[in-house]
């Protein structure tokens, strides 16, 4: 199976986000690969998770293929990121990290993404 490159970009008025670090650590156990930057030389990443939707808009404009994660936390930030992601289908996706409104909550969304790319990786070698 390919392995998937993420990109976590959390905005958080912490130093260490706790948040981040805890998806680093379950992304990584399932064999993805960190990237400092979500472009690197001509790679790009695979999957972006962003808890701000203005850097959700500006990582859509300088990406290609990346799938673009809007995570909230606070359901009162649920209709403005499924408001911007609507806007590019099959590009973004909005998930809380526990919403009970939602179908699923952000780690196995992340595995079901994950498993979708590591796929679409297979495919084109």
């Amino acid at each position: 199976m390919q392995k998937v490159n993420l990109f976590l970009s959390i905005d958080s008025r912490e130093k260490n986000n706790p948040i981040q670090m805890a998806l680093h650590q379950v992304m990584t156990h399932l064999g993805c690969d960190a990237m400092e930057q979500v472009v690197q030389g001509d790679m790009e990443a695979d999957i972006v998770v962003t808890n701000d939707t203005a850097t959700a808009l500006r990582l859509v404009k300088e990406t290609e293929k990346t799938a673009i994660v809007i995570m909230y936390l606070y359901p009162k930030e649920r209709e403005e990121a499924k408001a911007v992601a609507e806007r590019f289908p099959g590009r973004m996706s909005t998930v809380g990290i526990c919403d009970p409104n939602d179908d699923m909550s952000l780690v196995p969304f992340l595995l079901r993404l994950a498993a979708q790319k590591a796929k679409e990786k297979e495919v084109k070698v």
